[in-house]
């Protein structure tokens, strides 16, 4: 859907009672016997059903989306959101996300740790 939402994006969408032409909606369609989500712009409305085209293509989509298949209207696009859930969905991800804010706490409380020790040697030496 390039240029409305680009690669790694994420979409919100809201359901609606009616979508008006314009509108990029969110559907399932079946691709190669696979379930996908696509998001695309509503070009036409006839009766009941919806005929899309993605943006950076040059003819409409071939398939009719039928209501029952609709998600939702985007209303949000969140840029590169996607890249970074993607990356913390991998096994690098997932260990860094954890890791990286583990190591964090570990250090501040280390860091609580020997000053309190400081604090209290410092006062032993003064009381003496």
């Amino acid at each position: 859907m390039n240029p409305s939402i680009n690669t790694g994006s994420i979409t919100i969408v809201k359901k609606m009672d009616m979508y008006e032409v314009g509108d990029i909606i969110s559907y399932y369609t079946n691709i190669n016997n696979k379930e996908e989500i696509i998001s695309h712009r509503i070009m036409q409305i006839g009766g009941n059903v919806y005929v899309t085209k993605g943006d950076a293509n040059l003819g409409i989509d071939p398939p009719i989306v039928l209501p029952r298949l609709i998600i939702g209207k985007v209303i949000l696009i969140i840029p590169y959101l996607g890249y970074i859930i993607t990356f913390a969905k991998s096994s690098f991800g997932l260990w860094f996300t954890i890791l990286i804010p583990a190591l964090f706490i570990i250090f501040v409380e280390l860091s609580n740790i020997v000053r309190e020790m400081k604090d209290k040697s410092f006062k032993n030496k003064t009381n003496t």
